[in-house]
């Protein structure tokens, strides 16, 4: 039998492909009237003896294949087909998206055929403007809007279950369930149970609630497994940084979302997620508030910047290469485990900037002077060249250009004991450069690790596109005033 969480996967699945079929469909249809159009207003017969010979010329025909292509690729990057919203989308977000992304691609379009007709510019052409707009906007807004209103009439009679725990066990919890219990408009919470708390709940039975199972909170990644739960809500009295601390922990890796019910302190310390409010609000603590087509940009920008950068610094690469196998035994290359986004291990490629053996002793944080540093390490960490390689780690997604910078298992187990925040930071990928190297740089022992990371809780709170050009401005500065130790 077919769990929620497949469930709601194959409907993405299924989703993606209609929306997608239908813009491919609208757009080669608008883009091909668009053409017949082209040829009469611009009387293009000049050049074309027919509109056969027109259509069917090389230019027009790769036009006609790549345009579309292009359409949905912009559809794609302003995270109309994202898997966490394809499901809850609404007639209105339907109308912005389509009317927002016909815009561009109708600039776009017309910027790069115009030029490439070579018509002196009249009144024709913002005629031609307007019809290109209507035709990209009408059918496949009309298209899109059919697709998602069959979806939520299904929806109403096959709504979406999300498997429940509710972290606490007392008059809050349980006016939190009430809440939750109510129907909403295609959402179904099923609450599975409650996780008592030792010392915040207040339970007079021993393992019952509101007619539900009662379990304790070290039980709580069994009970999530067992009856696939997809998101855990946190009470207001039930919050705690060791609470919380605990759950992203032992969930972020099995994709389960964790919310706090909002209090005062909530909405104005945290990000609100905006496709909660038509329901019951929550602070969502397991994803970032970056809008999907920030997010999708950012990615976008991560693959592009370092195919260029592994491009272009090939040659230094190379040079790098030979200078570390010859000034000092061990491998070129430098391979560590660190804890990335969603708690997933990977490994980190550096070039080796210390003497082999620089850890038999057990995992050391560098600091000034260190005498395990080789010279041509000294080097590359002040000008921050040993972490070219790990342009490859946000090639294969484990990694971005900008983000908390990853670290091993074992400085995270002690950074946690005094700072259960820190758990936050696996909401995002880890990045090549971070708030906190630009502003604090090299952590020389725990407690420096900790101070740093209230930079990296800052990024993640005011996260955005123009942020992350800024540190990465300021980190460029670093590298050419060598100032990366």
């Amino acid at each position: 039998m077919e769990t929620q969480r497949q469930i709601l996967y194959n409907h993405r699945i299924v989703l993606r492909i209609l929306y997608c079929l239908a813009d491919y469909i609208t757009a080669s249809v608008a883009f091909f009237i668009f053409d017949f159009l082209r040829y009469s207003f611009l009387h293009l017969e000049n050049s074309y003896s027919t509109f056969a010979s027109f259509i069917f010329s090389t230019k027009l025909i790769l036009e006609q294949a790549l345009f579309p292509i292009f359409i949905l690729g912009v559809y794609w990057l302003s995270g109309y087909y994202n898997k966490d919203s394809i499901i809850e989308k609404s007639r209105v977000q339907d109308f912005f998206n389509t009317f927002h992304t016909s815009i561009f691609n109708t600039i776009a379009i017309f910027l790069i055929l115009m030029i490439d007709d070579g018509v002196p510019v009249h009144s024709t052409n913002y005629i031609l403007f307007g019809i290109l707009f209507i035709l990209l906007f009408l059918p496949t807004y009309l298209l899109r809007l059919v697709i998602t209103a069959l979806n939520v009439r299904y929806h109403k009679s096959n709504p979406i279950i999300r498997n429940t725990l509710v972290i606490g066990v007392d008059d809050t919890a349980r006016q939190l369930y009430l809440k939750l219990v109510k129907r909403e408009r295609l959402n179904v919470n099923n609450i599975i149970g409650f996780i008592e708390i030792p010392d915040k709940s207040k339970n007079s039975e021993t393992n019952k609630f509101c007619n539900k199972p009662v379990w304790k909170l070290d039980t709580i990644k069994d009970i999530c497994k067992r009856y696939d739960i997809t998101q855990v809500i946190v009470s207001k009295n039930a919050f705690s940084e060791e609470t919380l601390s605990y759950l992203l922990e032992n969930l972020f890796p099995m994709d389960i979302s964790v919310k706090i019910e909002p209090s005062l302190q909530s909405y104005t310390m945290s990000n609100i997620r905006i496709n909660d409010i038509l329901g019951v609000p929550f602070v969502d603590l397991t994803h970032s508030n970056l809008s999907d087509f920030e997010s999708n940009v950012k990615r976008l920008s991560d693959i592009v910047i370092s195919i260029v950068a592994i491009i272009i610094l090939s040659p230094l690469f190379l040079i790098l290469s030979i200078l570390v196998k010859t000034t000092s035994d061990g491998e070129v290359f430098y391979k560590q485990e660190r804890i990335g986004r969603r708690r997933a291990r990977f490994n980190i490629y550096k070039f080796r900037s210390m003497y082999n053996g620089a850890e038999n002793n057990g995992p050391q944080l560098s600091c000034d002077n260190d005498s395990r540093i080789t010279p041509l390490g000294q080097f590359m960490r002040k000008y921050r060249l040993d972490e070219i390689p790990q342009f490859w780690n946000v090639l294969k997604g484990e990694m971005s250009m900008v983000g908390p910078r990853p670290e091993r298992k074992y400085y995270i187990d002690r950074i946690i004991k005094k700072a259960p925040y820190y758990n936050l930071i696996f909401q995002i990928r880890p990045g090549i450069t971070s708030w906190g190297m630009v502003k604090f740089g090299y952590a020389k022992n725990i407690d420096e690790m900790v101070a740093r990371t209230k930079y990296d809780l800052l990024y993640i709170n005011n996260m955005s596109i123009r942020l992350d050009l800024k540190i990465i401005v300021y980190t460029f500065r670093t590298i050419f005033r060598g100032e990366g130790m």
